[in-house]
């Protein structure tokens, strides 16, 4: 049972290895250069926040659930949650700019 995680929690990690790192350029493409060094530990540290965030708002959901439904059924759910926030994020995604600063 728990192998049968491992191929989608494989392609999750390569995916979010090849997504990550590109990404904190992306962000920071329009910060000038006398404020990247600023600009990237408020990144960190929002990205920090948000993760602690999310997992308290799975979690909540989870163990609300879990007693009553059961340990499928509140990994559903919480998956569910997962979803629609991912749902909720992607908007924001075209915020970004279309490419990182050259230099």
């Amino acid at each position: 049972m728990l192998w049968d995680f491992a191929p989608a929690l494989f392609v999750v990690g390569v995916g979010s290895g090849l997504a990550v790192a590109p990404l904190f350029d992306i962000i920071l493409a329009g910060v000038g250069g006398h404020e990247v060094g600023s600009a990237s530990g408020l990144l960190t540290a929002v990205q920090q926040l948000g993760a602690s965030i999310g997992v308290a708002v799975v979690g909540t959901v989870f163990f609300q659930l879990l007693p009553s439904d059961g340990f499928v059924e509140s990994l559903q759910a919480a998956t569910w949650v997962v979803g629609a926030l991912m749902v909720l994020a992607l908007p924001l995604v075209f915020l970004l700019p279309k490419q990182a600063q050259r230099g």
